[in-house]
Formats: C-alpha cells, sequence, structure tokens
C-alpha cells in the first residue's frame, strides 16, 4: 500500500516530467536516456532541495560527469521543478529554499 507521501513525489514527478519534456530545449539532452534511467530524479530534487539529500557532492558531481549539461539545462531543471512545487501549493518560501539549496549543487552537476 502506497503511503500519501508516495503518492506526493509520484504526482510531482509527472507533472515534473509533463514540462521537461515540453521544453525543446532539454528534449534533445534528455534523449540520452531511457525514462527508468531519471525517473527519480524529482524525488531526488525534492530530497536535496529540502535538505534532505541521501547523495554526496561527490556523488552528484559523479553522476553527472558524462553528460553535456550546461548553464541553461540546469536553470530550466530548476526551473521546472520550483514550477511544479508552485502547482502543488508549495510557499514563496518552500520554493525560495529550493532554489537556494539547487543551486547549491551547479557547479557539481555542469562540472565546473
Amino acid at each position: 500500500m502506497r503511503t500519501n507521501e508516495e503518492e506526493h513525489y509520484e504526482e510531482l514527478g509527472k507533472e515534473f516530467f509533463r514540462r521537461v519534456q515540453g521544453d525543446r530545449q532539454l528534449q534533445e539532452l534528455l534523449q540520452q536516456f531511457a525514462h527508468e534511467q531519471i525517473k527519480h530524479h524529482p524525488h531526488t530534487f525534492h530530497s536535496h532541495a529540502f535538505g534532505e539529500g541521501q547523495y554526496t557532492n561527490e556523488q552528484i558531481q559523479q553522476a553527472h560527469k558524462h553528460i553535456s549539461i550546461d548553464d541553461h539545462h540546469f536553470e530550466s531543471m530548476v526551473g521546472h521543478f520550483v514550477q511544479t512545487l508552485d502547482d502543488h501549493g508549495y510557499s514563496e518560501a518552500e520554493k525560495m529554499k529550493a532554489i537556494e539549496m539547487m543551486k547549491g549543487y551547479k557547479e557539481n552537476v555542469i562540472g565546473k
């Protein structure tokens, strides 16, 4: 039996991927991966955005080192995630916290 939290993450994930897949500039990047490889991202984004992350900076860097993610890709993904949070009733303070936390990982994700 699924919990409300699991259902919440599933709904966040569906909405997030709908947004990302509709972004023409991210489609080329995402075509490199099977859905199974990236389906955990909304939950991972959420956990790291709210300080509950399970991956170290080194693990994040290692996971992204062979992916050509640039500033635009990163900012777009964060933007889509925050829009999804907005659609699900998160407060402005929660969204700002998410943005701040996610931007803290930027160098690890884009490799700079």
